[in-house]
């Protein structure tokens, strides 16, 4: 830290408390190291950033500023995070993300949101390995509709003749997702006992509409 005659201790204290934000007392309290320098805590830091901290020794490190590469140290200025969807090839400092973005963690986001991760949920379709997101992502659904295929007896022809009984499979999946699915975060799910259970049945209904009837017409109006 720079030595300053003219502030005392109780300007210092109070500085370092939040009380006094005079410009003298805060020059009091300013970081002069430079990057690289040994440091032992943020405040002898110029970039008020101590690599490690509080691991001591450690060195001054100076924040990457927006669009500059950050693979050697993923630190960024404040209001930008170290964007690395494109890791391992290139990790570059970018705005922080808005709801709905990629992220990795919650350091990505913007104030008040929280990166939602979690470990993928895990299966095999006909020895294909497959992975989808976890609640309360939708990403079970697909697990479900697999599962009900492979229980079905012989070998409809899915995609011909019997398309009606795959559009029931994705009409009683859809069902039990909007019954079932929540946020973790608030509710338990247990996509174990979802999977489990066979899919509920769709209920038919008497097919209902209007009449359409197509009449050509000629010039002379007949």
């Amino acid at each position: 830290m720079r030595a300053r005659t003219n502030a005392g201790c109780d300007a210092i204290e109070a500085q370092v408390n939040g009380r006094l934000l005079q410009a003298d007392c805060a020059a009091a309290v300013t970081g002069q190291l430079g990057a690289g320098a040994t440091c032992y805590s943020p405040e002898s830091c110029a970039s008020d950033v101590c690599l490690e901290s509080p691991y001591c020794p450690s060195a001054c490190f100076t924040p990457h500023v927006l669009g500059a590469s950050c693979t050697d140290e993923p630190l960024c200025v404040p209001g930008l995070h170290c964007d690395r969807r494109y890791a391992p090839t290139a990790f570059t400092c970018q705005p922080l993300e808005a709801q709905g973005r990629f992220c990795v963690d919650d350091a990505d986001c913007q104030l008040g949101l929280r990166c939602d991760t979690g470990a993928p949920l895990e299966s095999s379709w006909q020895g294909t390995r497959l992975w989808t997101a976890p609640p309360p992502s939708q990403g079970v659904v697909l697990f479900d509709i697999l599962a009900a295929i492979a229980a079905l007896d012989g070998q409809p022809d899915l995609l011909g003749t019997d398309a009606g009984l795959l559009a029931d499979i994705f009409a009683g999946a859809t069902l039990r997702r909007e019954s079932l699915l929540a946020d973790p975060q608030h509710a338990a799910v247990n996509t174990d006992a979802w999977l489990d259970a066979p899919l509920p049945k769709i209920p038919r209904q008497r097919p209902d509409g209007d009449t359409v009837a197509i009449v050509p017409a000629i010039a002379g109006g007949w």
